[in-house]
């Protein structure tokens, strides 16, 4: 392959790349909405009428869980949303070191954050677990 060539697939990988950061933002914004709307629902319409413990518990936990799975989702929006500031500030350093004779190369990879990875995974997984004790506290109300 020559230059031209190799140039031509970085930008190509580039392309796809921010397609998919794109992508996954989208995804999480809506998690993020619905999630919200469905623990402010959650929230307003319950009646504390139940009298047994365990019932008001898988309650409380579902409301935590969900609680829990939204402060994720949202540091997770708030992190893509500012993956293009990190790849922003990599190239300016990439290039000021490239002037100052320090640096041969303007190749810059801002790889995603573990902690946005660790989030993405969590959120999802607490969101679900959310909505299995909210189903479980349903079927808990609606049987006694």
């Amino acid at each position: 392959m020559n230059n031209q060539e190799i140039e031509n697939q970085k930008l190509i990988q580039a392309g796809l790349g921010r397609e998919a950061i794109q992508k996954r933002d989208t995804f999480f914004r809506h998690v993020l909405l619905v999630s919200s709307s469905i623990f402010g629902i959650l929230v307003s319409l319950h009646t504390s009428s139940s009298s047994c413990l365990h019932i008001r518990l898988v309650f409380l936990l579902s409301v935590v869980l969900l609680a829990l799975g939204i402060l994720l989702a949202g540091i997770v929006v708030y992190d893509h949303a500012m993956i293009f500031e990190r790849a922003r500030r990599d190239h300016y350093n990439a290039v000021e070191a490239a002037i100052n004779g320090r640096g041969d190369t303007l190749d810059v990879f801002s790889p995603t954050k573990k902690r946005t990875l660790v989030c993405e995974k969590l959120s999802l997984s607490l969101l679900v677990l959310g909505i299995i004790t909210l189903t479980v506290y349903t079927i808990l109300e609606t049987l006694s």
